[in-house]
């Protein structure tokens, strides 16, 4: 029953890129059709298919979240410490925006996360490491955090 899910989910996804690579297509089909031809050297063309593409690239991206999601699929535990540390920086990113925290830099030694770095508060600190620690794969996170000298 499971891999029969995942095979009809995947369906769908092609499904779906497919669809959007039509509606692509058909935006550049009548692109072309008021005039394009007449505007292709121009800059203002130019930014607009590149608008379109990324567009399109960013339609794909959603679909294949929202499959994903609706599969409730759950990211690999079992990670080497690269991709583990690219999952890390790339979850804990917004939070540092938002807690205005410059840079925390991550390293990863057999699962174990060390952080460094410097935050404002304790606050910051424990909202960071408790994101960390609910990451698939981390076994542990080492936080040699720093408060920020005021």
């Amino acid at each position: 029953m499971g891999s029969e899910i995942v095979t009809n989910a995947l369906k769908a996804m092609i499904i779906m890129r497919k669809l959007l690579v039509t509606a692509a297509a058909v935006c550049a089909a009548v692109g072309a059709k008021i005039g394009i031809d007449k505007l292709r050297r121009s800059s203002r063309a130019e930014s607009t298919i590149a608008d379109l593409r990324r567009r399109g690239r960013h339609l794909a991206g959603q679909a294949k979240g929202v499959a994903y999601h609706a599969l409730r699929r759950h990211p690999d535990a079992n990670v080497d410490d690269a991709t583990l540390a690219d999952r890390v920086r790339s979850s804990i990113g917004p939070l540092e925006k938002r807690l205005h925290v410059p840079r925390v830099h991550v390293t990863v030694e057999n699962g174990t996360v060390i952080l460094h770095g410097e935050v404002p508060n304790n606050e910051a600190e424990a909202e960071i490491v408790k994101a960390v620690d609910g990451i698939a794969g981390v076994r542990d996170v080492r936080s040699h955090l720093t408060r920020t000298p005021t």
